[in-house]
């Protein structure tokens, strides 16, 4: 059951409010395995304004009684199974977004390289010979760790689902196909490859319309999702520690963004934010003075929390506001070097006759 106080409490030592829902006993195998927790489910509000607190905790504690709900459908068998293309909906949208994320910047190839090289190491720690997307192990089925269910998990329950560990499973493998094809992809880019990819084509897209029609706790919250929720929802699956300590600053960042979005506007609906009301930002904050490298990281600050909450279905339109409106990169002018003068030329080659071994002849080469 969950603990008594699941309205914000501080943090004895930060001061910053924060969500605990307690996880049942018999649940607490199964907790570590798909979310890497064993006694707690624990959310940082990333405030230590008590009314602040009292406002961003309904959607945290819905976020965090959906993976309890999680949890119990994948112990107890009860979760319906997920059909094939909802296994490969979740790879899919995970794939596009990472292509999107990376799409205008792709890094450096070794990177890449690398991601590909930790990929085949972990099918080797999974005890497996190097194995291709698609092979399998002695008995039949992908061989996955630990990590990797955690994060199939993760994507189910953000996306309002409930799944077997069967399923849990499954989802697993398909995302680890899809950051295979990604790293590949990429590595493409980074050589110097711009045409389309198109492997986010052949693969489908998570149906939205199963979770806003459902009667699951994400049912009414497909739409009408508020700018208060959106930044730790995005950090959470990100990698960046909320539970407790000081806020990571990837995090802050995003929500002093999302703040003077908000003013910009005049509301905090995520649903209301059009391609326009974007444009609109973008030549407000160019007017205003900002610096190019500043305008453009917010957009894709913006971009990134967007993307995040299409992918798990918290927002009614598929369309990303804040994609593909940034200022383009200024291009670096490359330094001209003019040629010495006469005058120049030969105050150098007079000097360099005073001087001896490399000093004398160097100048003159």
């Amino acid at each position: 059951m969950a603990l008594p106080m699941t309205r914000p409490t501080k943090h004895p030592r930060t001061g910053v409010y924060r969500v605990r829902i307690e996880i049942p006993k018999p649940l607490r195998e199964t907790a570590k395995t798909m979310f890497g927790v064993r006694q707690e489910f624990i959310q940082n509000l990333g405030t230590k304004d008590h009314d602040e607190a009292r406002t961003r905790a309904p959607a945290v504690i819905a976020d965090l009684r959906d993976k309890l709900a999680a949890l119990k459908a994948a112990a107890g068998g009860e979760a319906p199974r997920l059909t094939e293309r909802e296994v490969q909906g979740f790879a899919g949208d995970w794939y596009r977004a990472e292509i999107a994320k990376w799409d205008d910047d792709p890094g450096t190839l070794r990177q890449w390289q690398d991601m590909e090289w930790v990929l085949l190491d972990q099918t080797e720690q999974r005890e497996a010979p190097r194995l291709e997307p698609g092979d399998t192990g002695q008995d039949g089925a992908a061989v996955l760790a630990d990590g990797d269910r955690r994060e199939a998990a993760t994507l189910i329950a953000s996306g309002g689902r409930t799944a077997s560990a069967a399923d849990i499973d499954r989802v697993a493998e398909a995302l680890w196909e899809a950051k295979w094809t990604l790293a590949k992809a990429m590595q493409k880019r980074a050589a110097g490859d711009w045409r389309p990819d198109d492997s986010g084509d052949e693969m489908p897209t998570l149906p939205v319309a199963k979770v806003a029609g459902s009667s699951g706790p994400h049912a009414s919250r497909t739409s009408g999702l508020t700018f208060d929720a959106m930044p730790h929802a995005w950090a959470s699956d990100n990698g960046h520690a909320t539970a407790a300590g000081p806020m990571p600053r990837p995090l802050y960042d995003r929500q002093r963004t999302l703040e003077r979005l908000a003013e910009f506007l005049g509301h905090r609906d995520a649903d209301a934010v059009t391609k326009a009301d974007a444009v609109r930002w973008k030549e407000d904050m160019q007017a205003r003075g900002l610096a190019i490298p500043t305008v453009r990281n917010d957009l894709s600050e913006m971009s990134a929390l967007w993307k995040h909450a299409i992918r798990n279905g918290k927002l009614a339109s598929e369309v990303n506001p804040f994609q593909g409106i940034s200022p383009p990169k200024p291009k670096q002018q490359r330094k001209v070097r003019r040629a010495f003068t006469d005058e120049e030329a030969v105050a150098i080659l007079t000097a360099a006759r005073a001087n001896k071994g490399y000093m004398r002849w160097l100048p003159w080469v």
